[in-house]
């Protein structure tokens, strides 16, 4: 079952198993979940489009994941720039205090994985309503 919340309007039940949020209402499930126990996977896109809520959300919950192993975060956007963004987002950021080795393993077991889909453009073509309407044939009756 598929549900969403979006301020205080939402379709969600017992059900459900996927569910839309804005960052907003993620940001309030924190208040009365701090460990986002409910969810297994969170998924945010357009990451390039943040606001000052998806700039908080990343922030909570890459610190989220230093405490949550099952917890997996997606990010996705189509033009943004990945070596900052895999660099934030990699285990020796936020493990500086660790033993080296320790560092080593964990960096190999939660590292980011990053896939790109390379895009396609089409060609477009402009036309205006007149040629639109001649070549369709159109007759105003």
């Amino acid at each position: 079952m598929v549900g969403y919340q979006v301020r205080l309007e939402g379709r969600i039940s017992k059900r459900t198993q996927l569910l839309f949020l804005t960052p907003g209402v993620l940001l309030k499930k924190f208040q009365s979940s701090p460990g986002l126990q409910e969810f297994t996977h969170v998924i945010i896109d357009e990451i390039h489009e943040r606001d000052r809520y998806t700039k908080f959300l990343l922030i909570i919950l890459r610190d989220l994941i230093s405490r949550r192993s099952d917890l997996r975060i997606i990010l996705m956007s189509a033009t943004i720039q990945t070596n900052e963004l895999m660099e934030y987002w990699s285990a020796i950021n936020h493990l500086e205090s660790v033993q080296e080795n320790l560092v080593h393993d964990l960096l190999h077991m939660n590292k980011p994985a990053e896939i790109c889909i390379p895009g396609r453009t089409y060609p477009v073509q402009e036309f205006f309503l007149e040629d639109s309407l001649e070549m369709t044939g159109f007759v105003r009756r």
